[in-house]
């Protein structure tokens, strides 16, 4: 196991670039719509964008190991987190027809589903899942706007640094 792991932010977009099927959405994305950060106004919608790592313990005792190596080197840490994955797809004003901005979330968040549902052990990861889905609806704008958000979890072992 690793003492550390590439950006699980990275990994997410990889794999979601990697895997896009744009035949399960009415409006097609590029392999540069799928991207770290926030919204990126460059972009315009659709776009997917992967955020805001947050990692923790998953168990807490005293020490905040859960093992010791076994060849006593230090102390093994289970540690959690996730990552947000929010899918873009704007208003009305980004479609010929009407509703499609809806149904481009809604598909949008249903690819992602499915992609990160079958990539649940890349790499040095124990477990890549789902969490919680959002819909976030912004009626303050006009035009209102329509994206679907993801919590997307893992979980993976810290081992102490090998010499």
């Amino acid at each position: 196991m690793p003492e550390t792991i590439q950006d699980p932010k990275l990994v997410v977009r990889d794999i979601l670039r990697d895997e896009w099927d744009n035949d399960a959405v009415p409006t097609e994305l590029e392999e540069r719509d799928i991207h770290t950060g926030w919204f990126d106004d460059g972009k315009g919608f659709p776009q997917i964008a992967v955020s805001n790592r947050n990692e923790d313990l998953s168990t807490v005792t005293d020490t905040g190991f859960t093992a010791i190596a076994g060849d006593g080197s230090g102390g093994v840490q289970d540690r959690t987190g996730t990552v947000l994955v929010t899918a873009f797809a704007g208003s009305r004003d980004e479609y010929d027809s009407r509703g499609i901005e809806r149904l481009q979330a809604e598909d949008m968040g249903n690819e992602i589903s499915r992609i990160i549902g079958r990539n649940q052990s890349p790499g040095e990861y124990l477990a890549l899942a789902v969490g919680p889905r959002e819909d976030l609806v912004d009626d303050e704008v006009s035009p209102t706007e329509y994206a679907v958000q993801f919590r997307i979890r893992y979980l993976w072992k810290k081992e102490p640094a090998r010499d």
